[in-house]
């Protein structure tokens, strides 16, 4: 998805995000709208080719990884695949440490 704003929109669907501060630009765009996940911060922007900022369809594909810590794994994902995201690889277990 392109749009910040359609973004944000789906981060508070899928995975309760918190919407923060958001910067618009003329027309219609913003160069910032932050996210709260958690105890974490993620900024989101539309995309301005001119300055080389572009979204993962311009560039073909995700160009870094969202990792997300919860206590409840399974939940979240569903509520991800209930929002419409596109599972490319099924949910596992890891252990970190």
């Amino acid at each position: 998805m392109r749009g910040a704003a359609q973004a944000a929109a789906w981060y508070q669907e899928a995975f309760g995000a918190q919407v923060g501060p958001k910067v618009p630009v003329p027309g219609g765009k913003f160069i910032q709208i932050e996210l709260r996940l958690g105890d974490s911060t993620v900024m989101l922007a539309d995309e301005f080719p001119d300055m080389g900022v572009l979204s993962p369809l311009s560039v073909g594909g995700t160009y870094g990884a969202l990792h997300i810590a919860t206590d409840n794994a399974d939940a979240l994902w569903e509520r991800a695949v209930a929002a419409g995201a596109t599972v490319h690889q099924p949910l596992a277990g890891h252990v970190l440490g």
